[in-house]
């Protein structure tokens, strides 16, 4: 069979051909097995082709250091017939980059699928905004990282039914699995850039909501009360929108999302201006949404996304560069990340990055990420455990150029 449809290749296939410039390559297994294999392959053909071009860097300065040297010119001759005997590393095809694709677990164990988007793209042919397949079930807490014009907003308003022109398809289906007309899937959106009615006040303000999201008249009350009090905003209920604080806007904008139990949360810098503090207990109100919702939350703040979320999508250029669990993306930088004085990282800035300066005993310190691959054993550097940020970090500056 032939098939573009990668679910249905992964419930049926035990063997995946694939033709890739004329040539046909074999792959034991079905889809996902698949594109783990591409996704090895692909390591190994970046390490060879990074590792070459080090050497020819490597030998390219010893012919320039000595070739005009009388006494060295015969071992410049040398390094120079090394670079043409040496064959060369392919490097891998921008399109492999984006093959950190996996099998999502869903955090509520057999659960139906919520929605399906098979071949979703928008935008125009050789510059896509987004183009991509996913599979989301009920209960799964799915943080969305990227850097800006990634395709983040633009996928969660496509989810939300604001962007309808788009090529490919959305399925949503209810409990049991059966395909539902998009409206009668409750969805929560709160957008990245939220307004509200500034003569109402916020109970009036969330009024108006329960009625656009049309949820039952004799249900409004416990519906409202029960945001206000998870939002801890009980107090400033009667207060006219127009004189809410940023922050106050931000969480009454996640209330109006939660409002109603939506099946889908689809949240969008949620976080952006709320302190601290704040930023917590939107934290504890989405867990106790664990079990009943699904939510997709959009951010750059990572912390938010280890607290909240089981699983994430990395996006580069519109396109999946990273799909799997939040410890998983955390363990690509496992022995990559170490501690060390701003003056000792120094030495090593072309082998990887500063992730961030502070002080320990009055001594500036480093959190140094290492993108080249090798042993590093500096006595005067302490190894640490990778987090989610190290990966994330690891992941965009060694794949997203390529």
């Amino acid at each position: 069979m032939v098939s573009h449809d990668r679910f249905f290749m992964d419930r049926t296939a035990d063997i995946i051909y694939e033709l890739d410039q004329g040539k046909t390559t074999r792959y034991p297994g079905n889809y996902t097995q698949y594109r783990e294999q591409k996704r090895k392959n692909y390591e190994i053909q970046m390490k060879s082709y990074l590792r070459q071009q080090e050497e020819i860097e490597r030998q390219e300065e010893l012919i320039k250091r000595f070739k005009n040297k009388p006494s060295k010119a015969a071992f410049a001759r040398s390094r120079k017939k090394i670079l043409e005997r040496m064959h060369p590393v392919e490097k891998p095809r921008e399109d492999m980059a984006h093959i950190f694709t996996g099998t999502i677990t869903p955090l509520v164990s057999g659960s139906k699928w919520v929605f399906e988007a098979e071949h979703l793209k928008i935008g125009y042919d050789k510059h896509p905004l987004l183009e991509l397949s996913l599979r989301i079930r009920k209960g799964q807490k799915i943080g969305l990282l990227g850097v800006n014009g990634s395709g983040k907003t633009t996928l969660l308003r496509i989810l939300a039914g604001i962007i309808k022109r788009y090529d490919g398809n959305i399925i949503f289906k209810d409990l049991s699995g059966n395909t539902i007309n998009p409206k009668e899937c409750k969805i929560g959106y709160l957008p990245q850039n939220f307004g509200m009615i500034k003569n109402y006040t916020l109970y009036e303000h969330l009024k108006y909501f329960a009625c656009m999201k049309n949820i039952p008249y004799c249900d409004w009350e416990e519906n409202i009360q029960e945001v206000l009090t998870s939002g801890h905003l009980g107090n400033v209920q009667n207060v006219k929108c127009g004189k809410l604080s940023g922050g106050m806007i931000r969480r009454a904008g996640i209330a109006q999302a939660l409002l109603g139990m939506p099946d889908v949360i689809l949240l969008d810098e949620p976080t952006v201006g709320l302190d601290p503090e704040e930023r917590i207990r939107f934290q504890n109100t989405i867990n106790n949404y664990k079990q009943k919702s699904t939510i997709l939350v959009s951010t750059h703040i990572l912390d938010d996304v280890e607290e909240i979320c089981d699983e994430i999508i990395v996006l580069n250029k519109g396109k999946i560069l990273y799909c799997g669990e939040t410890n998983a993306l955390a363990m690509l930088a496992k022995n990559r990340v170490f501690t060390m004085s701003k003056q000792e990282s120094m030495h090593w800035q072309e082998y990887g990055i500063n992730i961030k300066n502070y002080y320990e005993n009055d001594t500036e310190k480093v959190r140094f990420l290492f993108l080249r691959d090798g042993e590093y054993n500096n006595p005067k550097a302490r190894e640490e455990i990778a987090n989610v940020e190290d990966g994330y970090m690891y992941l965009l500056k060694k794949y997203r150029k390529i």
